[in-house]
């Protein structure tokens, strides 16, 4: 009669999920299916943690949430933003509350916003929309000293705010300090991309900003600025200079980019997910991606949501240092 042995299974799914090898033989480390599965601090799959109820008086029908948007004010008090049925709250507690509402009185026509927290205030970009601002009430109209960004996107950093036009060529940058003075004599200028772009032409989709680097994604380019005699802010628009561009890849997706660990942004090309830190090294493979155990699942995922979203204006991502 055949013995019975042992087989040792060290960390089943530590490796995280692998689909694309699923139908051979892995190694256990491996996971094939992983249903709320998640890779702890010590390296081994774990289950999620739970959900905790946040709202006592939830939106009344069945509107969706598009928009979370964390906004700390000068006395460092956290609001939470919200936007669901072209509308823009304040409190995620009670939708109930007529004093939540904080939309502004021309209220916009969709729900995805991307908000900027700069110098006390709040700022709102989104594609085909008039950007908002808010201080303490309600939101309202941007006003601009000289001809202002209306765009998707834009980045708070380096004391300006960098925004994309509707051109989707230019970027607009503000005087120091200011989120309403784009003049050049202020000190705002603009950047015409469609000079930068090294590979064809290219439309923005994200801008961004990592150490002293602005990053300006395209859909097939990565473009990053430097300001080589070292600013005190940081990067200055008189002195700043194209240090490096990535051809054959780009971001897909303006709310995916997420800053994580060290120095490095995360991203959604139509490669998959990718790390930016591990682009510029591998800059001869542009295509490598985090995701390429995962990668017909994810382009199959992609394909779907460009169906149904071209822009793909409903895709976000999170990320949590915990």
């Amino acid at each position: 009669m055949p013995q019975i042995k042992p087989i040792d299974i060290v960390a089943p799914g530590a490796f995280g999920l692998n689909t694309e090898k699923g139908a051979l033989l892995l190694k256990p480390q491996w996971a094939t299916v992983a249903l709320n599965m998640v890779i702890n601090r010590s390296g081994r799959a774990s289950s999620r943690l739970g959900w905790n109820d946040q709202t006592t008086n939830p939106i009344s029908g069945t509107k969706q949430i598009d928009v979370l948007h964390e906004y700390l004010t000068e006395a460092g008090v956290s609001q939470i933003i919200t936007c669901a049925d072209n509308k823009i709250y304040k409190d995620i507690d009670d939708y109930t509350d007529a004093g939540n509402d904080i939309t502004n009185a021309s209220a916009g026509t969709a729900d995805h916003w991307q908000f900027l927290n700069f110098n006390g205030k709040l700022l709102g970009f989104q594609r085909g929309q008039t950007p908002i601002t808010r201080t303490s009430s309600d939101f309202a109209d941007a006003s601009y000293s000289g001809t202002g960004p209306d765009g998707n996107c834009a980045v708070a950093a380096f004391g300006r705010i960098w925004a994309a036009d509707a051109d989707l060529q230019t970027v607009r940058i503000s005087a120091l300090l200011d989120e309403t003075d784009y003049q050049i004599a202020s000190g705002g200028a603009t950047i015409d991309m469609s000079s930068v772009w090294t590979n064809g032409m290219d439309e923005i989709v994200a801008i961004a900003a990592m150490g002293g680097t602005l990053i300006v994604f395209g859909k097939n380019h990565i473009v990053l600025w430097a300001d080589g005699s070292g600013s005190e802010i940081g990067l200055s628009p008189a002195r700043m200079q194209v240090v490096d561009t990535i051809e054959g890849t780009g971001c897909i997706a303006r709310d995916s980019i997420q800053a994580t660990g060290e120095g490095d942004l995360i991203f959604l090309s139509r490669h998959g997910i990718q790390s930016l830190g591990r682009v510029i090294q591998s800059k001869s493979n542009p295509t490598v991606s985090l995701t390429k155990n995962v990668r017909s699942m994810i382009l199959e995922v992609i394909g779907t949501q460009r169906t149904a979203d071209s822009e793909f204006d409903q895709v976000r991502s999170t990320h949590s240092p915990e």
